[in-house]
Formats: C-alpha cells, sequence, structure tokens
C-alpha cells in the first residue's frame, strides 16, 4: 500500500483548525462548496467537486477534538482509487501555531492517479492555511494555484515517505552512502563518497546532472544531504534518510523539506521518490545492482531538460 503525507503549519490556535476540518461550513471554505458533514463518530460526509461529476462520500471514524480527525473513504470517483483508503488530520499545538499533519493511507498503486492527489491535496492544505491565517481560502469551485500559493516564501511543503525494508541497517545505509549502493536503486551515472562534505553527483540520461553536498553521516541511522545543482523548484531542499531498526526488517522515512511551493510538479516528484525509494527495498532484496534504475524518461517526468533546468 502507498501512502500520501503532508506537514504544513498554520498559524492559528488548533480549535480554528478543527472546526475548519469538522464541519461543512469550514470545510466550504477551503476543500469545496458543496459538502455535507455529520461530525459524529460514524457519521457521514458527501463531499461534491466539478458540479457533481466527482463525489467523495466518508465515513468518521475519529474525533479528538482540536488534536485528531480521522475518516475512511466509502466511495469516490477521484483519481487513484480512495475506496477503503484513510484521511487524518493530526494537530499539535507549537506557540501561536498549529502543526498539521496529514495523511491519505492505503493506496493499491503509486501511478498517475496517485500523484494527482497527492498534487491535489498539497494545494488544498494550502487553501486552508490561507483560509485560516488570511480569511479567504479556496476551495474547488474557485480553484487559483497563482492566489493559493501568493506570499508563500515564509512557508514550505514537505516529501515524507516511511516503508519497511528487509535489510539489515548496514546495507541499507551503504545503499544511501556509497557509489555502488546509489548506482544500484537511483542511476548508474553516480559519483558519491560517504564523507561529510562531500559532493555527491548524479547524471540521468545525459540530460541533467544532480549534486548534493553530505552534510550528516551517522552510520546505520542517518544520512542528510543538500541540494547545490538542483532544478529550479528543488533550490533550497535537503533530503534525509532516516533508518530505524524493527523486528524483521528495517523502516526507511525519507524526506525532502523545503520546497517554496507545492507546484504542479510536486505530485510527480513525490510519485517518482516513492518509486525509486521502493525499488531500493527490492535491490536489497534481490542482492543485485540494476542495469537502469531510473528511467531515460524520468528527467523529462522530474520535468528537467538540461544541466539541472527545468
Amino acid at each position: 500500500m502507498h501512502d500520501i503525507l503532508h506537514l504544513l503549519r498554520i498559524h492559528a490556535a488548533p480549535e480554528r483548525v478543527y472546526q475548519a476540518l469538522t464541519t461543512a461550513e469550514g470545510i466550504h471554505n477551503w476543500w469545496t462548496r458543496e459538502a455535507e458533514l455529520d461530525s459524529r463518530i460514524g457519521g457521514a460526509g458527501e463531499f461534491r467537486f466539478y458540479e457533481g461529476k466527482g463525489i467523495t462520500r466518508v465515513r468518521v471514524d475519529e474525533l479528538e477534538p482540536s488534536r485528531r480527525v480521522g475518516w475512511t473513504t466509502a466511495s469516490a470517483n477521484a483519481p487513484g482509487g480512495w475506496e477503503g483508503t484513510r484521511i487524518s488530520f493530526n494537530l499539535r499545538e507549537e506557540g501561536d501555531d498549529t502543526v498539521l499533519s496529514f495523511a491519505h493511507r492505503g493506496f493499491r498503486e503509486a501511478a498517475e492517479g496517485y500523484a494527482l492527489v497527492n498534487t491535489g491535496w498539497a494545494y488544498y492544505l494550502v487553501s486552508l492555511q490561507q483560509y485560516l491565517e488570511a480569511g479567504r481560502g479556496w476551495p474547488q469551485q474557485d480553484k487559483n494555484f497563482a492566489s493559493v500559493f501568493n506570499g508563500r516564501d515564509r512557508r514550505t511543503t514537505d516529501i515524507l515517505l516511511s516503508l519497511d525494508i528487509a535489510a539489515t541497517p548496514e546495507r541499507l545505509y551503504e545503499a544511501l552512502t556509497t557509489q555502488e549502493g546509489l548506482a544500484g536503486w537511483w542511476t548508474p551515472e553516480t559519483k558519491a563518497e560517504a564523507r561529510v562534505g562531500a559532493v555527491n553527483e548524479f547524471v540521468f540520461a545525459s540530460l541533467a546532472r544532480l549534486a548534493f553536498r553530505v552534510d550528516a553521516l551517522e552510520p546505520g541511522r542517518h544520512v542528510a544531504w543538500s541540494a547545490i545543482q538542483v532544478p529550479p523548484d528543488w533550490q533550497g531542499t535537503r533530503i534525509a534518510f532516516d533508518i530505524t531498526p524493527a523486528e524483521k526488517s528495517v523502516n526507511l522515512r525519507f524526506s525532502q523539506t523545503g520546497f517554496a511551493y507545492p507546484y504542479e510538479h510536486f505530485g510527480m516528484f513525490s510519485y517518482l521518490w516513492k518509486r525509486h525509494v521502493a525499488g531500493q527495498g527490492g535491490t536489497l532484496r534481490a542482492g543485485i545492482v540494476q542495469d537502469q534504475p531510473l528511467s531515460s524518461a524520468a528527467p523529462r517526468q522530474l520535468g528537467i531538460t538540461g544541466e539541472g533546468e527545468v
């Protein structure tokens, strides 16, 4: 199964965020103006989009005032296959802000529909933020990417992935830090060194060269990079791999943080990271290096057309 995760800081009290998530009036202001919601455990919600052509129905499973909201999708004709997926909003107060941890879990495959849904949630969560901070959101009926992302220079959006891999922490760490390991799951044209301060370079089908500085190395536990030569929309982002041992496997938590705004390629980035980070697990289980971990079409999917340019 595949999950969508987003993390967002909202300059509003948890009580206001909770109200925007649990009342039909609140949802009208950021997601869709055509919404009905019975905010009780076991209650039903119906959300209509595009003049009723799209309909999503959910069951309310969890309600912890000012802390958590959980739904299960009963039916939907949205892309990606929503039926049976679980949607949750976790709220944490930090000073005058609320940190919203969003998850949409249980997609059967990480294909194009999944990428579209990821981009859609990024848009609507920022719409929620704008509603609570500026007094106006941009629900589907008023959808306007330019308006939603105005004034977001202080805000960032992150890609977060988590998966279990049948390998030891040492093997996984090696796959994330050595030239041979990275070439086995990302791109064969890799120049890498397991040393803090080193610059790792990755070439994709002779179309683009990406470079990252190694910022942190904790053997068997943590790897961190910062972007040096990347497409414009990746500038200022940081990549981290956190390894946690489990009973018969290890959990890998991947993050790329610091996107200035979730523009149109954001969902595709998340989809491709999911594809290749998950592919790493297959490489480790098989004990082989793939001949072509990343297809020659991938740079174009990423919007890369030249030396790190979009």
